[in-house]
């Protein structure tokens, strides 16, 4: 688009998606003019936040099937999460089961994972609440105990799920890639 100005465009105002294209001049590369040469690229090695939603089905398999919250990232990158919400939405017939939630790399692991929640969500009183995860150094053996290089971020559950309960939950998960 010859001619036109960025500031002459209609600003985004919702959060980047990993297949947005952002315009670079990349200052490093001289083939195009001696100041640089104009590249796109995809917001992956920015902060993005996606929002997964867990419907009742993903929610009551937590304990036995991890859900991706982030998906393969790429042979040579790895996701670093940076901070998890979560609102938690009972239903009906919430989960009265004795549960904890964690986020990891490992399904199921209950020694290796980046952040964890006990005790939740199992009871009625915590109807509608929102939780944030956030980094709490990795599980007592840290993250796993083999690589994270292309692994997808998890979320799942120990304990168990009332076999009525209608609980979802919708994840709000902000992370960024990091080429290794």
């Amino acid at each position: 688009m010859a001619g036109q100005k960025l500031t002459d465009k209609t600003e985004l105002t919702d959060n980047l998606a990993t297949t947005d294209k952002l315009m670079v001049v990349d200052a490093s590369d001289t083939s195009g003019s001696a100041q640089g040469t104009s590249k796109f690229f995809t917001p992956h090695l920015l902060n993005v936040t996606e929002k997964v939603s867990i419907d009742n089905t993903a929610f009551k398999n937590l304990p036995t099937s991890a859900a991706t919250l982030v998906g393969f990232p790429g042979a040579g990158y790895v996701t670093v999460p940076l901070s998890v919400l979560v609102k938690h939405t009972p239903g009906s017939t919430p989960n009265t089961q004795t549960m904890g939630i964690k986020i990891g790399f490992v399904d199921g692991s209950t020694s290796q994972y980046w952040g964890e929640t006990r005790f939740w969500p199992d009871s009625p009183t915590y109807v509608g609440q929102w939780f944030e995860f956030g980094q709490t150094f990795g599980g007592i053996k840290g993250l796993s105990d083999s690589t994270i290089e292309n692994q997808k971020l998890l979320m799942y559950a120990t304990g168990n799920v009332s076999a009525t309960a209608t609980d979802t939950l919708d994840v709000y998960v902000t992370y960024k890639r990091v080429k290794i």
